[in-house]
């Protein structure tokens, strides 16, 4: 059975919706495969100590404690951090650490975001992205800080506040001489899901159906 040209214009009109509803679809459920956790460090016990070479899991977070970079050169491996409460980072339990590094155990596809809360009170910090170090006085210093893979933002009052990296983050860790942490956030890179990609492939057919 043929169609006149009014009846296929028709359908196309027809079909122009469901694309439409598809296309949201896809975006909505875009937006909302990343993962988001935060480290509130609640679920740890007050007082206990995690030192250098070892790790802990807090609200499904991995951290190792490692070697801490000295300024302006040299390391040490005798670091620690331990649970506190009162903690200056943020409300309920933190982390006090002392000449050490925390590395965070990303998800398997990186991170597009990832930071922290957190109040110095003296000494050098340690900060690494992607195998990058930033070994300074303080974590403002590198505010605005940004290349090719990822940028810095660090908000600061009475040197406490948070560190905010974002980009395509594969390794990320921090430290401290005299340093307090909390609320250490990761936000996975977004993965199509099974259901997301069966609505492209639908959302490209329709395509297809409209050119000829």
């Amino acid at each position: 059975m043929s169609h006149t040209y009014d009846e296929k214009v028709t359908d196309k009109m027809r079909t122009l919706p469901t694309i439409a509803v598809l296309l949201t679809a896809v975006t909505f459920s875009l937006s909302n495969v990343a993962s988001a956790q935060t480290a509130t460090f609640e679920d740890l016990i007050v007082s206990t100590n995690y030192p250098n070479g070892g790790s802990f899991t807090s609200d499904g977070i991995t951290f190792n404690v490692e070697d801490f970079n000295l300024f302006p050169s040299g390391s040490t491996n005798a670091g620690s951090t331990t649970v506190a409460n009162p903690n200056s980072a943020g409300a309920g339990n933190g982390m006090t650490m002392g000449n050490v590094n925390l590395d965070v155990v990303l998800p398997s596809g990186g991170a597009s975001a990832a930071g922290f809360a957190y109040a110095e009170f003296g000494g050098n910090i340690n900060l690494s992205v992607n195998g990058m170090l930033f070994n300074t006085d303080d974590f403002v210093a590198h505010d605005g800080f940004s290349n090719s893979e990822f940028s810095i933002s660090v908000s600061n009052v009475s040197n406490s506040g948070f560190v905010s990296v974002t980009g395509a983050i594969n390794q990320f860790s921090f430290g401290g001489q005299e340093l307090n942490i909390d609320d250490v956030r990761i936000v996975g890179v977004p993965e199509p899901s099974t259901v997301v990609l069966g609505a492209l492939a639908l959302v490209g057919a329709a395509l297809m159906a409209l050119r000829r």
